[in-house]
């Protein structure tokens, strides 16, 4: 980030992998659930909440208004194809 290594857990990389080979497509909490942690954890959302929230912190200049992963809630996740604008850009 900024030309700063970024150092990511197996997990946090399987994350973004799923998301980036899926990039612009919005993927459902189960599938990611499932594809990372594994099928046992396909309703632990609080899982996934915790490790996006670890990754925007990684990843994101804002973490706290997000422009590369982005939320739809009751939803999933996605990565934005471009960094979404912010209000007023």
């Amino acid at each position: 980030m900024d030309d700063d290594d970024v150092y990511l857990s197996e997990t946090e990389f399987n994350l973004i992998l799923e998301l980036a080979r899926n990039q612009g497509r919005v993927l459902m909490h189960e599938h990611l659930l499932s594809t990372v942690w594994g099928q046992k954890y396909s309703t632990e959302i609080d899982y996934l909440r915790s490790y996006v929230h670890i990754l925007r912190r990684k990843l994101e200049k804002d973490p706290q208004h997000p422009r590369l992963i982005l939320s739809k809630p009751g939803v999933g996740y996605l990565l934005a194809s471009e960094p979404a604008s912010r209000p007023g850009e």
